[in-house]
């Protein structure tokens, strides 16, 4: 079998090296990137033309994905050309892109001028190789095209050339990468050439932080830009700072009518506490979030009075809407841009537009407040998770500042859960619950409260019991939302809940939360932190009445783990044929060190073993 693998393989070596473009097969992978090129071309101060070109062979069904391309194009990027065709390994075209395979859509949730692209070119033999090249014409440098040299399957080589044919100063920043560009001078022209060559597969690491995603990677700025006519540099924060403010300029204003308005909505208050709390809740109530990305209004909100009347905007409009109102009552705010959590962290040594989202910052004497204006539930100075801890760029009146955002703590975001029930005569279990939310679980929880689909609820509800028990037959349910939490309370039964011999009852009283963790990670090389989007505690009661118990004959040992980076514990007690079962997980930090991942991982897996232990009960 190996000779006869052998010589097929010469023989589609040799049949390559004859054809007239040819590919040596790349065995092993779903698929393999051979080549992934980009070429920016400066044209002048304010444009460029760009052209993409990628070659991937795709060996198998499960590669096929790879030949699935997507593509945009906006106000400021214009796609001037697309090529695409599926070879053979000889070079020879199986099927070229066809204006009918190409599906276009634009972001129904946003007011954009974006529009989204995408086809899929496929063989039903394999391998083949699949060719796209773009070519795009760009109409500001405040967009240059970023190099990233990986991808979840191999690249042979990787490329990224930048043709200087004005005098345009640009900066790079690099992301995990060691590599210098060659510099080649060709008549007025200056070319700059990355290249990376035998670049291995990205390997899927457990709960990465969003910035460590990325390991290849390398930004580019143009030191000077312009964008519908207002120039801007990002020589420094401060110069970026200043371009931002001639995009606020004019846009603090509110009619007299909308002032007055905003001052009898604060007369009751005693302080600037209070008053930011009510125009904060009268922001929420009275206007709604939508993106609106259309131009320069990407970057550039709508004025304060345009959201006041139209009762709506995207982030930076709500903001300057809200700072505008707070100014109304004499309380100062600015506005602060921040790259979500999520999404990664904000280089504060490379200055340049790296923020998709806005704030409010509120400095006052005794206290700082932060405000997310497009949340319609969350009280003055509270941030969701993908807020907390990122890098902050106040813009003041003439100077910015970075700041970072407040971190909550594992007791700021509580699941709670009570569960009692009793075991039916058909092997059932009976119950009652109250869950409850706080914090970031709160705000988890919120999109489900407001929702009137009864049919998403119940199956959340039925999900969430019955991931490790059977689904539960629900009989009703409600919510109830006051200031600091939500409940949400349940009564219905699960079917076949334990399993029972003549003289002894098995059960699992842990019905809500356990563990599942691979014991493969234990052997895994770390490199970066393990990642939470936030801290938390985990607090589950379980009171379980079983008729026919007389004894407990095993059951797991009470355990009590606290170290720095989280705590388990497990108590139990059976009384009047009643088992209480208590357990506590708290994980203490949202960024756990590369140190103590080996401690981390052995904690998790006695969480796991002891999460699913059984109690075995004795029969009458």
């Amino acid at each position: 079998m190996k000779l006869v693998q052998i010589l097929n393989l010469l023989f589609l070596l040799l049949i390559c090296s004859l054809a007239q473009e040819t590919f040596t097969i790349q065995i092993g992978r779903d698929a393999v990137i051979i080549l992934d090129e980009t070429e920016f071309r400066i044209t002048g101060i304010n444009s460029a033309e760009l052209q993409t070109k990628i070659i991937i062979q795709i060996n198998n069904a499960d590669g096929k994905e790879y030949s699935k391309y997507y593509y945009s194009e906006d106000n400021y990027r214009r796609l001037e050309s697309i090529e695409a065709v599926i070879k053979d390994l000889n070079g020879e075209i199986i099927r070229e892109l066809d204006e009918d395979d190409i599906h276009r859509s634009t972001i129904t949730k946003n007011i954009s001028d974006g529009i989204y692209y995408w086809f899929s070119l496929y063989s039903p033999k394999y391998p083949y190789i699949f060719e796209c090249t773009l070519e795009y014409e760009y109409y500001t440098l405040f967009i240059w095209p970023h190099w990233q040299p990986e991808s979840n399957i191999p690249i042979l080589e990787s490329r990224y050339r930048i043709i200087k044919e004005s005098p345009v100063s640009f900066r790079t920043y690099s992301i995990g990468l060691d590599i210098q560009p060659e510099i080649t001078i060709t008549g007025s022209d200056s070319i700059f050439t990355w290249q990376m060559n035998n670049i291995e597969a990205k390997d899927k690491k457990y709960r990465t932080p969003p910035e460590n995603k990325i390991e290849k990677k390398i930004l580019f700025v143009s030191n000077h830009f312009e964008i519908d006519n207002i120039s801007g540099s990002t020589q420094t924060w401060d110069e970026y700072a200043a371009w931002k403010r001639k995009l606020y300029l004019g846009k603090y204003n509110l009619s007299l009518q909308a002032i007055k308005e905003v001052r009898k909505i604060t007369a009751s208050a005693k302080n600037n506490q209070e008053k930011i709390q009510l125009i904060y809740s009268f922001l929420q109530k009275n206007t709604r979030y939508v993106a609106i990305e259309l131009g320069l209004g990407g970057w550039q909100p709508y004025s304060a009075d345009w959201v006041y009347t139209k009762k709506y905007g995207d982030c930076k409009d709500l903001s300057i809407c809200m700072i505008a109102m707070l100014d109304a009552v004499d309380i100062k705010a600015y506005p602060a841009l921040m790259k979500t959590r999520d999404a990664g962290i904000v280089y504060i040594d490379f200055p340049s537009n790296q923020f998709n989202h806005a704030l409010v910052f509120v400095p006052l004497i005794q206290d700082t407040f932060w405000l997310e204006t497009t949340s319609d539930f969350l009280k003055a100075g509270e941030l969701p998770s993908s807020r907390e801890g990122c890098n902050v760029l106040v813009i003041k009146e003439s100077e910015s500042e970075f700041l970072r955002t407040p971190l909550s703590k594992s007791e700021d975001n509580f699941e709670n859960s009570l569960i009692e029930g009793v075991i039916t005569s058909w092997n059932g279990l009976k119950f009652n619950s109250k869950l409850s939310y706080t914090g970031n679980d709160k705000s988890r929880i919120y999109q489900l409260y407001q929702s009137n689909e009864k049919r998403k609820v119940e199956k959340y509800i039925q999900n969430n019991l019955g991931r490790f028990e059977s689904i539960p037959e629900l009989q009703e349910y409600h919510f109830q939302d006051s200031t600091d939490k939500i409940s949400l309370s349940i009564s219905g039964e699960f079917k076949n809940f334990i399993n029972q011999t003549k003289k002894r009852i098995f059960l699992n009283p842990n019905i809500l939360n356990r563990v599942d963790f691979s014991e493969d990670l234990k052997d895994e090389e770390r490199e970066f932190p393990v990642y939470y989007s936030y801290p938390f505690i985990m607090s589950d009661t379980v009171v379980i009445t079983i008729p026919h118990a007389i004894d407990i004959e095993s059951a797991p040992q009470s355990v009590d783990i606290d170290n720095s980076f989280a705590r388990y514990k497990i108590t139990y007690e059976f009384s009047d044929k009643k088992l209480t079962y208590v357990r506590h997980f708290e994980i203490k930090n949202r960024l756990i060190p590369v140190e103590s991942y080996q401690s981390y991982v052995d904690f998790m897996l006695i969480v796991e073993k002891y999460d699913r232990k059984k109690f075995v009960f004795l029969k009458f």
